[in-house]
């Protein structure tokens, strides 16, 4: 009976990570790679290493910053991230979350 119990809980895991993609608001590999480039590209930027955390959805990526954009670099950052956004639609053929960045006195949705 165990031995039984034990196979019927290994199909059940086997079919709910199978799946997991397909419920509404599961994170899915895709997501997750979006979250690796996000990261990817924002370690670049030595100035605000450790100053920000990813946070990834199955619709959107929310960036949390310590730290306010400086005065006047809102449209440059937003230029910047909507090319990045383009490029990994490119690269990944596939729709893209939305991205909110979250800074103390603002927040982007791109």
């Amino acid at each position: 009976m165990k031995k039984i119990t034990i196979q019927l809980l290994l199909v059940f895991c086997a079919l709910w990570a199978g799946c997991a993609s397909e419920i509404p608001g599961a994170i899915s590999t895709h997501d997750l790679n979006q979250v690796d480039y996000l990261r990817s590209w924002l370690s670049q930027v030595p100035e605000i290493k450790d100053r920000y955390t990813v946070v990834p959805g199955s619709e959107e990526i929310v960036v949390k910053f310590k730290d306010d954009l400086p005065a006047g670099r809102t449209p440059i950052f937003t230029e910047r991230v909507t090319q990045l956004k383009a490029e990994m639609q490119q690269q990944m053929k596939k729709p893209i979350n939305t991205f909110v960045f979250e800074f103390p006195s603002q927040t982007i949705r791109i």
